[in-house]
């Protein structure tokens, strides 16, 4: 007695799955720009840092607001459509994925570039900003498609080392930290985005065998009780001189 799983019904299941885990990602990336937003506010007019009492002074404060602000509202705005995808039993397209990835990565070169508009550029590339690339490699791994995953790491990688090479161009570097100067530094850095979108998309190969053979075990046990009707007792027999209830399956046609 084999079990036959629908490949149709298998592939809306591990949609629905999908989108259940994209819906709290973008709730939690919503919630953790709400907080990086609040605390830069408050701590940059209490001059509770001379980081960020700097960002007040360059003007830079209110741009990165607005930034963060933006990430809120475009994050509340997915985890609504996501909910839509679901209640309607509907699939995210896979190029609105993608597109998806790819604005989120640009945040932080956003950030960067905003930075370099008020301090040294090479500064910018080593301030908090480009640390925001690992969060959202790391939160690909809810997405379930290994290919985004890495396509998220080779993004964040490309977009950081162009910023270092757009800025190499035009400052000079004679004056700079010698550590600042190092080129292996820059591209370092972005080698370890890409290996990072790869551990991403592994992490999310195993996930996505577990959640494979959950769902096949689950399709097969209901196939299997599907075979079956109740337990009837049909009749009577005499085993060794006393009486006994037979019950006999009947599988189902």
């Amino acid at each position: 007695m084999n079990a036959v799983t629908s490949p149709a019904l298998f592939d809306a299941q591990f949609m629905r799955e999908t989108l259940l885990s994209e819906r709290p990602r973008a709730t939690m990336l919503a919630s953790v720009a709400a907080v990086i937003g609040l605390t830069l506010f408050l701590l940059s007019r209490l001059d509770a840092s001379e980081f960020l009492t700097a960002l007040r002074q360059t003007k830079t404060d209110y741009p990165m607001l607005g930034l963060v602000g933006g990430l809120v509202l475009y994050e509340l705005g997915l985890r609504h459509l996501l909910g839509r995808l679901i209640h309607n039993h509907r699939r995210a397209p896979l190029p609105l994925r993608y597109v998806n990835a790819c604005l989120e990565v640009t945040m932080p070169t956003i950030a960067i570039l905003l930075f370099a508009q008020r301090v040294e550029p090479l500064y910018a590339l080593v301030s908090v900003a480009p640390f925001a690339y690992f969060l959202f490699i790391v939160m690909a791994t809810l997405r379930r498609e290994f290919w985004l995953c890495v396509f998220t790491g080779s993004l964040a990688a490309t977009e950081y080392i162009t910023l270092f090479w757009y800025y190499l161009l035009k400052v000079h570097l004679d004056h700079l930290h010698p550590m600042l100067r190092a080129q292996d530094y820059y591209g370092l850095k972005g080698f370890l985005m890409l290996l990072a979108g790869l551990a991403a998309g592994f992490v999310t190969v195993q996930v996505k065998q577990r959640i494979v053979r959950s769902l096949q075990t689950v399709e097969e046990r209901n196939a299997v009780r599907g075979q079956w009707t109740d337990a009837a007792a049909l009749g009577h027999v005499h085993i060794r001189g006393r009486e006994e209830t037979v019950e006999i399956f009947i599988l189902a046609t």
